[in-house]
């Protein structure tokens, strides 16, 4: 019998046949096939991309939520802003308007005396 490396042996296509050997739940040595090792790490490996897909899937709605929010913070803050410039300037003019009806009324009351 002629000696042949492991690195020389063809590479096996398929798994279908192939068994290795394993333990049961109760330690007991049983076979298993690598068929279907092979079809169960398939399908957890799809499982986790698929997970991380929806993952970065619902990051990326998140973020665009929170950018939506951001601008929506922003543009109230620049409402708030320009309100507060109209309630400033409104209140300069009515201090201004107060300003004069005292004034006015000052006049009027010094008309009255000096008419009396």
């Amino acid at each position: 019998m002629k000696k042949i490396k492991v690195s020389e042996l063809p590479l096996c296509s398929t798994l279908k046949g192939l068994f290795t050997l394993g333990t049961d739940k109760d330690n007991r040595s049983v076979k298993v096939s690598l068929e279907f090792i092979k079809e169960e790490t398939d399908a957890a490996v799809k499982n986790a991309q698929d997970a991380t897909a929806a993952a970065v899937s619902d990051a990326q709605a998140a973020t665009t939520a929170a950018n939506t929010a951001k601008q929506n913070a922003n543009a109230a803050a620049s409402a708030a802003n320009t309100a507060d410039g109209k309630a400033t300037a409104a209140a300069t003019s009515a201090t201004s308007a107060a300003s004069a009806a005292n004034t006015a009324a000052g006049k009027a009351n010094a008309a009255k005396q000096a008419a009396d």
